[in-house]
């Protein structure tokens, strides 16, 4: 896929979620899969409102993303051509990483059984040695296993023809490496199980900052903006960042700053920056209410 069209679908993509980030995916997954779906059966699939979803598909509309159509009594919905063309395009992209994957997978795995049927004891700790250190020497690599040099030469020579170790003579010395094949494996197993650790140690703290909140809220229901974030608290947590949502605590008024001190000196900001944090913030708190809620922005919601 060129660049060109990434990028189209980058932007619809943020088109969708500025619309409503909470209902917009939902939608257009709902009306890209079922053909003839009225105004009332979407409202029942999503559980919003008929007003809710008559304001968020207006936008859509006004966005080139949706199409309406009146039919008697009825309104229909439907994907314009570009978003229908370009919705294709993503999934043929999806399944062809989610190939990709899973080729480069099953290859890591021929490469562990292939290590695994030529030494149980010795292959893996080879390849991580050979992998680690260069200039590695039959001898060096002798020493560091624990094994006769005959021993290891049987070892050396089925991997050699397994295009796992190529062997390099160089004087009396003779010194392994990885095959390049090898090696790019292994780079993108190492890779995988960084991002999978990165993942579950960001996951970890994201569930133990939840937990937190949920408390300062609970000890705050008597408040009606704490029990609406309590609403649905995962959407809570993936609508704002975690600065956002303690900030919040302090412009909504769940919490008071009392001898705390002003926005500003709380959370060490200047005075021109606390403005537009406070002005952005609330904006972005009266979205998530009409999301949520179902409030209206101007009338339901009172003045923060």
């Amino acid at each position: 896929m060129d660049s060109f069209k990434k990028e189209k679908i980058v932007n619809l993509e943020r088109k969708i979620i500025a619309i409503s980030s909470k209902y917009g995916r939902k939608i257009v997954y709902l009306v890209n899969e079922e053909t003839n779906l009225t105004h009332g059966k979407l409202c029942e699939k999503l559980d919003l409102s008929v007003s809710g979803l008559n304001a968020i598909m207006n936008k859509m509309i006004a966005q080139g993303i949706i199409i309406k159509e009146q039919k008697g009594k009825n309104v229909f919905y439907s994907l314009t051509n570009e978003v229908r063309s370009l919705i294709l395009l993503a999934q043929k992209e999806q399944i062809q990483t989610q190939l990709n994957r899973s080729f480069k997978n099953e290859k890591i795995v021929n490469l562990e059984r292939k290590i695994n049927a030529i030494s149980s004891k010795y292959g893996r700790k080879i390849v991580y040695l050979v992998n680690e250190e260069t200039n590695l020497t039959h001898g060096k690599l002798c020493e560091k296993l624990d094994i006769s040099a005959s021993g290891l030469n049987a070892i050396m020579k089925k991997m050699i023809v397994q295009g796992i170790i190529v062997k390099e003579q160089k004087g009396k010395n003779v010194f392994y490496s990885l095959t390049n094949e090898v090696q790019s494996l292994i780079f993108l197993d190492q890779k995988e199980q960084i991002q999978t650790q990165l993942n579950r140690s960001f996951q970890m703290k994201k569930d133990t900052f939840k937990v937190i909140y949920i408390n300062m809220l609970q000890n705050c229901v008597e408040h009606p903006y704490a029990t609406y974030l309590l609403k649905d608290i995962d959407f809570t947590m993936s609508y704002f960042s975690v600065s956002e949502l303690i900030m919040l605590l302090f412009i909504s008024g769940i919490y008071t700053y009392s001898e705390i001190g002003s926005f500003p000196s709380l959370f060490h900001i200047s005075e021109k920056t606390a403005i537009s944090t406070q002005k952005y913030l609330t904006n972005k708190f009266k979205n998530f209410l009409f999301e949520v809620v179902q409030l209206d922005n101007e009338n339901s919601i009172k003045k923060l």
